[in-house]
């Protein structure tokens, strides 16, 4: 979908046209069920409606421990250049990518 516009406006409606028509399973395609289960809630909410955040930290909170990860203070938004061995997050990078691009790596979960 061409999501360029004339105007700032026109580009921004046309991206969230392109958001609100990607199938919920396409948009999450490869990622745990609880990704769909977190966008279908939020998108039943109505404007004035107050969102269970117990119920969507239970949701990620599943997926943290299913995995096996570990709280152990390295979030990838601030782990160094090279990820210190026998992190729970140098393990999950291992898993998901090729052991010479972990440097490189998102870490979705």
């Amino acid at each position: 979908m061409d999501v360029r516009g004339k105007s700032d406006e026109e580009r921004r409606r046309r991206v969230m046209e392109a958001k609100l028509s990607t199938p919920l399973d396409e948009l999450c395609r490869g990622h745990p069920v609880e990704f769909g289960t977190y966008i279908s809630y939020c998108r039943s909410l109505r404007f004035e409606g107050k969102p269970d955040y117990d119920y969507c930290r239970k949701l990620f909170a599943d997926v943290f421990l299913r995995r096996g990860y570990e709280r152990d203070a390295q979030f990838d938004w601030v782990a160094p250049p090279e990820l210190k061995e026998g992190t729970s997050l140098a393990r999950a990078c291992q898993r998901l990518v090729a052991p010479n691009s972990a440097r490189n790596a998102v870490l979705v979960f």
